[in-house]
Order: structure tokens, then sequence, then C-alpha cells
């Protein structure tokens, strides 16, 4: 319990270091790294269910997807449009070069960690470059810790 207290008030002195600092620059090096310790916690909880996602190509393809935040609006649409794509044929290509190392499930893994993790990370920057954008993400991180929160203490 006081390990997570502990990560806890970290945590959130580190966010409210980031969000002090009011820098683009800053939340997008944040989101980035955020986002590579999630994709890497998500794989390392389904290798322990045996399932042997190809990290690599996961990793790879969430560079491009966390360089939305850096990016113009006109040059996302293109990145958006080729990375899940290209990510998905190229595992498809590692699994047949590999003799089959890696099954159906493998690729579905790997592909479902690129999407729940960077891809939704990714909105946090395009929302905080809204007008008053700053507002909504202090919004929706208060939003996720009220209800995670009680739902900690109510069950």
């Amino acid at each position: 319990m006081l390990k997570r207290v502990i990560s806890a008030a970290i945590g959130l002195l580190i966010l409210i270091l980031v969000f002090a600092a009011n820098n683009m620059a800053v939340l997008n090096i944040a989101v980035t790294i955020i986002a590579l310790i999630g994709i890497s916690e998500f794989y390392n909880a389904l290798k322990a269910k045996n399932v042997k996602p190809i990290e690599t190509i996961g990793y790879i393809a969430a560079l491009p997807i966390l360089g939305i935040g850096y990016l113009e609006p006109d040059i996302l649409k293109i990145i958006l449009f080729f990375t899940l794509p290209l990510a998905i044929f190229v595992l498809f290509f590692k699994s047949i070069w590999s003799n089959l190392k890696h099954n159906i499930i493998d690729i579905a893994i790997t592909i479902m960690g690129i999407i729940y993790v960077p891809f939704l990370l990714s909105f946090i920057p395009l929302t905080r470059s809204l007008e008053n954008g700053q507002y909504f993400i202090w919004y929706l991180l208060a939003g996720a810790w009220v209800t995670d929160t009680c739902a900690y203490f109510v069950g």
C-alpha cells in the first residue's frame, strides 16, 4: 500500500511539472515516454499468458504514431493512413519468414498493443493543442483519477 502511495505521489508531481511547464515539446516527450513504458507493460503482461507479441515491430510502429504531436495535421493523416497497414504487412511477412514461429494471436496482440497504448495516448497532445486544451487535459485526468479512486474503494 505504501509503495502505491509513494509511486502515485511521484507520478502526480511529474504530471504537475509537465503541465506547469506549459510547453508542447515537454508534453510530447512525456507522452512518448509514458507510451513506450505502457506498451512494454502491455506486452510483458501478455507474455505472462504465453503469448509472444512481436515487440520490436510494435515499438517501431508506435514511434510514428507518437510523433503525431510534433507534426502538421496533413502529415498526421498520411502517417495514420500508412503506419498500421504497413505494420500489419510487416508482422505477417515476419511470421511467414520465420517459418510461422509467431501465430495470428501473436500478430493480433502486437497490433492491439500499437492501437491500445500509443495510438490512444497520442490524443493527449492533440487535445492539448486545442483552444483551452490544457483545461480539457486536466478534466480528463481528474475524471480518470476520481473514477479509479472510487472503483478502488467501492469495489
